[in-house]
């Protein structure tokens, strides 16, 4: 069950969710991960034309018969400064926030059943786009470098549980991205920068429709001092 709203300057979604999973390797569920329920919300706020304030919380009901279960509640509040130069051609955009997540952890033998863990990450990427348009403007060849900085001050995790993360390796889909864990028990210590040059071509066969992308060549690198050269 999800909504989203617009209000002026005040916008966000919410989300409530159950899942039931079963393994069919397996002879019972015991030891399967059922989510009952979790509750996802975020929202923005319009300070200024260029000042953003987010927040975005989930809260997570963790349930098996064998096994960590209990709770975890997430909470990220970040600001979020966009910019882009008058005419296009340059944009900026530079976040800093915070993490802040809590257990609540149903087995008695632990001896911290409630763990904390608290994150600083801050990001900047800019983007300049060059483009060159045909003269009949249904073709359009953009170039776009992008360099992006993200540094993210994550203690030692290992003692926390892990319900629900898991570790991408280097790809397109977080490659300007600073942690590159799914779900929400990890998060990845960075100090890095990274470099994507983009060229697109597109068309738009007529004035009235969207332009198109026939074809789209990507490059990149990016370099961690907390890690290794990728």
């Amino acid at each position: 069950l999800s909504q989203g709203f617009d209000l002026n300057s005040f916008s966000g979604d919410w989300m409530v969710q159950a899942r039931h999973q079963q393994n069919l390797l397996l002879a019972n569920n015991k030891t399967t991960l059922q989510i009952l329920p979790r509750v996802e919300s975020r929202m923005q706020l319009e300070l200024l034309p260029n000042l953003l304030l987010h927040f975005d919380q989930q809260t997570t009901r963790f349930d098996r018969k064998i096994g960590v279960d209990g709770g975890r509640i997430d909470l990220h509040p970040y600001v979020e400064i966009p910019w882009q130069l008058a005419g296009g051609g340059l944009s900026a955009n530079m976040q800093v926030g915070a993490h802040h997540t809590r257990y609540w952890l149903q087995q008695t033998n632990l001896t911290n059943n409630k763990p904390t863990r608290s994150t600083f990450e801050a990001n900047l990427e800019l983007r300049s786009d060059f483009e060159r348009i045909s003269d009949s403007r249904s073709w359009r060849h953009l170039i776009s470098p992008i360099i992006r900085y993200d540094y993210i001050d994550a203690p030692d995790q290992s003692a926390l549980p892990n319900f629900d993360s898991g570790f991408g390796g280097l790809n397109w889909s977080n490659l300007l991205s600073g942690n590159r864990f799914i779900g929400n028990d990890r998060i990845e210590r960075s100090n890095r920068a990274t470099l994507v040059l983009e060229s697109r071509l597109q068309h738009k066969p007529d004035i009235d429709q969207a332009a198109r992308d026939l074809l789209i060549l990507r490059a990149g690198a990016s370099y961690d001092r907390q890690r290794n050269s990728v």
